[in-house]
């Protein structure tokens, strides 16, 4: 499984928590 098969997964499961998460830095990004 890509990174851009799991990104669409989240972004289709909990679009808002995936948008505040893009439009965070990347620095804050790292889990």
């Amino acid at each position: 499984m890509s990174l851009q098969a799991v990104a669409d997964i989240v972004a289709k499961g909990d679009p808002d928590r995936f948008d505040a998460c893009m439009a965070a830095p990347v620095a804050a990004r790292a889990v």
